[in-house]
């Protein structure tokens, strides 16, 4: 179990990476990103992707914070989601929506395994 833990933080790290590139994608459109307070005032959120939309990237980072949270608590981490953001923030291109959706489900899910 510790073997998985590492390496759900390791994904969730290299997950985390896209918000800290200097590279971007998508236009920025009208979907809205609607999220719990999570106590993310007082957590970086630093990078150059998505410099058109801080918004998406503040949700990016604020997925990654919870996942961070799930495994600090020692609550139950899914396996899938790392690869369910990766997915999504891939996704961003192309259906900025359908991105934030998956985001928001993924996000969902951690707030609710946070012991």
């Amino acid at each position: 179990m510790n073997n998985f833990k590492i390496f759900a933080l390791a994904f969730t790290l290299s997950a985390l990476a896209p918000a800290c590139s200097d590279s971007s994608v998508g236009d920025g459109d009208s979907a809205s990103i609607s999220t719990p307070e999570n106590g993310s005032a007082d957590r970086p959120c630093d990078g150059g992707a998505f410099p058109d939309d801080p918004e998406f990237r503040e949700f990016v980072c604020a997925v990654q914070w919870a996942q961070l949270d799930v495994m600090s608590a020692g609550g139950e981490i899914d396996p899938t989601w790392g690869s369910r953001s990766s997915e999504a923030i891939l996704l961003y291109g192309e259906d900025r929506a359908a991105a934030i959706a998956e985001l928001e489900a993924v996000f969902a899910e951690m707030i609710t395994a946070t012991p």
